[in-house]
C-alpha cells in the first residue's frame, strides 16, 4: 500500500473511531429509565437504575403533572410498568384496584375482595407486576392476578384459609414477590412457612416446612447466592431464608437472640442484601443485625449488631459501603441515620421533620418525613443529611406511609385516596425551558 492509500485508511479509520466514540459518548449521556413493578424497586433494593433526574428542585417543587383522586383508602406504594400505573385502595370495604395511563387517566378498576377494615383500615401492600399480570395480595391475605390490559381477574388464592396461616393485628401487610415465573407469599401457621405459585395459573408449586410462627409485616427479600436464588424475611419470632427453586429452608434463628426491643413481633422491613451480606432491622429500639453468609449459602455468621439503627417501616438502602434510614424513637418521632455496612458503626443521626420512607435515584436520596409529609432531596453522604430541597405534599389524606416511586423520570407519591405524579426528568426540565424562551 502506497503513502496515499496509508495516509486515507488512516484518516477514514480515524474518522470511524471518532465516530464511534462520539456515539459512544452519546449514548453514555442518555437518561437511563425504567419501570417500577416490583416493592422496592426494579431491582428490589430500594435504588432506581435512572439517570437524567434534577439535582435541585425549584423551590416550590418539581412540577406536578397530575393528581388522581378517588382512588380509595390505604397505604400502599403506586407501581408503574410500560407507562402504566396499578394502585391498590378500599372503597366501602372492598379492595379496588385501578389502572391510570401515563396522563393519569383511569383505564380500568377491578374488585379483589374484601380489604382491611380493622386497626388502620386501608390498603397495605403494594400491587406488583410481571410480564402481563398485575399480582395483588389484601389486607385479608387473598392472592389474586389480573390481566394488565383490561383488569380480567385471571386466578385467585385464599392460601392464609387454605394453610392456616393467622392474619395477624394490622392486616397482611407484605407484597408478592415474583421471580422466576412463581408468586412466593410468606403465609406462616403450623403448616407451611412459604408457598410458592405459578404466576401463569396460580397452582401452588411447592410449600416450605412450618416454623409454626405467625407472618409479619416483612415482604421477604430475594437474592442470588452460591448460585441459588434465595427468599429471607421474618416471622414473629424467626429469621429465616428458603431456596426458591425448591422451597427447602436453609436456616432459621431465633430474632430474640439477636434483635432485642419493644414489640419484638412486628418486623416491617425487607431484609438488605449485598454481596453476601444480610441485614435485619426491626424498629421499636430493636436495632439491625448484620450477618454474612456462607459460601455454601447454608449458613450465617453474624458480622454486627447495632441497637441505634432502628428503621420503623420506611426502610433502608445500602449505597457505596454505608446504609441510610431513619431511626424509631416512637411512633411519632425519629432520626435520619446512616451507619457502616462493614462495621456496624453509626455515623451520624439528625434531625429533618420526622422519620420515613427512603430511595436512591441518580446519586441522590429520596426521603419522606412521614408526619409533615415533607419529600426531601438529600446529598448521599455518610457525613451529613445534606437536604438540597423539599416538596411538601398537601393532597390526599391520612397518613403519609406509602412509599414513592421513580419511573420514566417521574416521582410518583401516593397518599390515602390520591396518588401524584412529579416530573423530575433534566430533559424534561430543558424541553420546558426551551418552550418557554
Amino acid at each position: 500500500m502506497g503513502y496515499r492509500e496509508k495516509s486515507a485508511a488512516v484518516v477514514k479509520n480515524g474518522l470511524f473511531l471518532f465516530l464511534m466514540g462520539a456515539c459512544a459518548v452519546c449514548a453514555a449521556a442518555s437518561p437511563v429509565t425504567t419501570d417500577w413493578p416490583f416493592w422496592q424497586g426494579p431491582d428490589r433494593n430500594n435504588r432506581s437504575p435512572e439517570t437524567g433526574l434534577l439535582k435541585q428542585w425549584p423551590a416550590e417543587g418539581p412540577q406536578l403533572l397530575w393528581t388522581a383522586n378517588d382512588l380509595g383508602d390505604g397505604y400502599s406504594s403506586a407501581a408503574a410498568a410500560q407507562q402504566k400505573i396499578y394502585v391498590t385502595g378500599m372503597k366501602e370495604k372492598r379492595g379496588v384496584l385501578t389502572c391510570l395511563d401515563w396522563d393519569g387517566n383511569r383505564l380500568w378498576t377491578a374488585d379483589y375482595g374484601p380489604e382491611w377494615t380493622g386497626s388502620y383500615p386501608g390498603v397495605r401492600g403494594m400491587a406488583v407486576i410481571w410480564e402481563d399480570g398485575v399480582y395483588v395480595l389484601s389486607g385479608q391475605g387473598r392472592l389474586s392476578c389480573f390481566s394488565c390490559q383490561n383488569g380480567k381477574e385471571r386466578w385467585a388464592a385464599n392460601l392464609f384459609a387454605d394453610y392456616e396461616g393467622k392474619i395477624p393485628q394490622w392486616g397482611v401487610a407484605m407484597s408478592p414477590v415474583i421471580e422466576n415465573g412463581k408468586v412466593f407469599v410468606t403465609v406462616g401457621g403450623p403448616k407451611i412457612t412459604m408457598a410458592a405459585l405459578e404466576a401463569k395459573n396460580g397452582q401452588v408449586v411447592w410449600t416450605s416446612e412450618p416454623l409454626n410462627d405467625t407472618v409479619t409485616y416483612c415482604t421477604p427479600a430475594v437474592f442470588q447466592w452460591a448460585g441459588r436464588t434465595i427468599l429471607a424475611g421474618m416471622t414473629e419470632k424467626y429469621l429465616f431464608a428458603v431456596e426458591a427453586a425448591s422451597g427447602q429452608l436453609f436456616w432459621k434463628y431465633p430474632i430474640k437472640d439477636y434483635l432485642k426491643g419493644r414489640n419484638a413481633d412486628i418486623h416491617p422491613n425487607t431484609p438488605v442484601f449485598f454481596e453476601g451480606g444480610l441485614m435485619f432491622v426491626s424498629g421499636y429500639n430493636m436495632g439491625a443485625v448484620k450477618f454474612t453468609f456462607t459460601q455454601d449459602g447454608w449458613g450465617l455468621q453474624r458480622e454486627w449488631t447495632n441497637p441505634e439503627f432502628d428503621c420503623h417501616h420506611g426502610g433502608a438502602v445500602y449505597h457505596d459501603g454505608y446504609v441510610y434510614g431513619s431511626t424509631w424513637n416512637n411512633n411519632e418521632d425519629g432520626l435520619w441515620a446512616c451507619i457502616d455496612w462493614k462495621t456496624g458503626e453509626l455515623m451520624y443521626t439528625q434531625r429533618w421533620n420526622n422519620k420515613g420512607s427512603i430511595l436512591w435515584a441518580d446519586g441522590l436520596f429520596y426521603v419522606y418525613a412521614e408526619k409533615p409529609g415533607i419529600i426531601g432531596l438529600v446529598n448521599a453522604a455518610p457525613k451529613e443529611f445534606a437536604v438540597i430541597s423539599e416538596l411538601p405534599i398537601t393532597a390526599g389524606d391520612k397518613q403519609h406511609w406509602a412509599h414513592p416511586i421513580i419511573s420514566r423520570g417521574r416521582l410518583f407519591v401516593r397518599r390515602g385516596n390520591a396518588l401524584m405524579a412529579y416530573l423530575i426528568s433534566q430533559d424534561s426540565e430543558k424541553e420546558k425551558d426551551g418552550k418557554a424562551k
